[in-house]
């Protein structure tokens, strides 16, 4: 029986063209070709932020300066899920792989190429989420293996932290109701509290950037807003934003980023004074790969305003994450004979206000395992948005991710783009493969993109 089951998953994957090796075959033999060896091709990530001085401000440190740190050696980063794309001379991508599954010897016609190496696919806006970036150019000569020299990958968006000093904290009636809204070209924001102790990352979307920062709180008793913007942010630059609350007892002509309240003005200090260690939600800063891994070895109005546009998102604490069906009981049992192609769908609907960071699931069954699944190039328990690899007993690396496109799940950016809210989980083909008796669980964890959670667990029974 289990090879009956192993048939129907194979020919599902073997419909999504579940592949590890090179997605792009080369064209008809003009100028010859040659080889790309990729086992040579190391990657460092350099976590290293510049220092920037903020000029606009009235504020205390140095003029501007940099700070590097050495490269991370590769022993302490998990470079599994790395993106690695070959773009020719005209920058049409011709070829894509994650960095485990990168054949050893890919195959292009002779000419000038780059590699670029991604960490993950950039976000506009999102909590913990630093983006790192670098390239190589090669030349592809005709019967010649070409190698490539190391990747340094550097951070290529822009990490912005918000402080707000014990004076001022002191000062406010209801800290609750404090926001700080940081938003970036293309409309793209976050919105920080005084108990917000994550930094926020903004995609780079031109070479230097504007931020835009709305501040709105109570202050002794007076209600306080005003807009700043700071200008000239590059990719790779950690922005420190801190308000405090100065006495000034000389109250200075009204101007964007200093308010007053009854003699008082609250100051805007945006200089980055330090080099800090990159804060991360991802999986991929631990030291869990070595080597062996490795196959072959947007506008802004001028003083603020009207809100832009689109709306506002959701603060934290306005956030909604759902889940419902047509047809399943999300409360009790649902019986597998039911349920499948041309019978009834079994779909969860599951709603995020604030869009999908990750979609976990989880199967517990004693006969979907993991040493199972496995076999036909996928896991019982999986992310979405970041389909795993692993190895096979053959030494093989597997990328699960076509496996889960052919059983009709969304991956990737299909669960994390910017303007999705809403995504149906259909297992209705998974259904009529599960004929062994028993209860069959399917555990569901959605985090959205300001790191709220939530649970559910859909049970099925043969």
């Amino acid at each position: 029986m289990k090879t009956k089951i192993f048939s129907i998953l194979l020919s599902a994957a073997a419909l999504a063209g579940l592949s590890a090796c090179d997605t792009w075959n080369p064209g008809p033999d003009v100028n010859g070709q040659g080889q790309l060896r990729t086992s040579t091709m190391g990657v460092d990530v350099d976590g290293a932020e510049t220092i920037v001085t903020d000029n606009n401000t009235a504020t205390t440190g140095s003029s501007q300066a940099k700070a590097r740190k050495a490269p991370a050696s590769r022993a302490t980063i998990d470079l599994t899920n790395f993106l690695v794309v070959v773009t020719d001379k005209n920058g049409n991508a011709v070829s894509r792989w994650t960095y485990t599954t990168m054949p050893e010897l890919p195959t292009f016609a002779a000419g000038n190429y780059t590699v670029t190496v991604r960490s993950h696919e950039v976000e506009p806006a999102a909590w913990n989420a630093p983006y790192y970036e670098g390239s190589q150019n090669f030349t592809i000569e005709a019967d010649k293996v070409t190698e490539v020299e190391t990747v340094v990958c550097t951070l290529a968006n822009i990490r912005v932290s918000v402080k707000f000093t014990d004076k001022l904290l002191n000062a406010f009636d209801n800290p609750d109701e404090v926001t700080v809204k940081i938003t970036s070209e293309g409309n793209n924001s976050l919105v920080f509290t005084p108990s917000e102790t994550r930094s926020g990352y903004f995609a780079a979307l031109q070479n230097l950037e504007t931020l835009r920062i709305d501040f709105s709180a109570s202050i002794l008793g007076h209600t306080e807003t005003f807009t700043k913007t700071v200008d000239n942010v590059a990719k790779g630059q950690h922005r420190k934003i801190t308000f405090d609350l100065t006495s000034n007892p000389n109250i200075p002509p009204e101007e964007v980023g200093t308010i007053i309240n009854d003699g008082q003005g609250i100051t805007v200090d945006t200089t980055v004074i330090e080099d800090e260690p990159i804060e991360t939600d991802y999986s991929w800063y631990e030291d869990n790969t070595d080597d062996s891994g490795r196959p072959g070895d947007e506008d802004f109005d001028d003083g603020g305003g009207d809100e832009p546009d689109p709306p506002t998102p959701p603060v934290p604490g306005d956030w909604k994450i759902e889940f419902t069906s047509d047809d399943l009981d999300l409360e009790s049992v649902n019986m597998v004979d039911n349920y499948g192609p041309g019978v009834k769908d079994a779909i969860v609907n599951i709603e995020s206000t604030n869009g999908f960071a990750h979609l976990n699931v989880k199967i517990e069954s004693d006969m979907l395992t993991d040493e199972f699944l496995m076999g036909v190039g996928l896991k019982a328990e999986f992310d979405l948005a970041y389909p795993p690899t692993y190895v096979n007993d053959e030494g093989e690396t597997i990328d699960t991710t076509e496996g889960l496109r052919g059983l009709g799940f969304p991956v990737g950016s299909e669960v994390t783009g910017d303007d999705i809210t809403n995504i149906p989980f259909d297992i209705t083909q998974f259904v009529p493969l599960i004929f062994e008796a028993g209860d069959h669980k399917f555990h569901i964890t959605v985090t959205d993109k300001e790191n709220n959670t939530k649970s559910m667990t859909l049970l099925l029974r043969k």
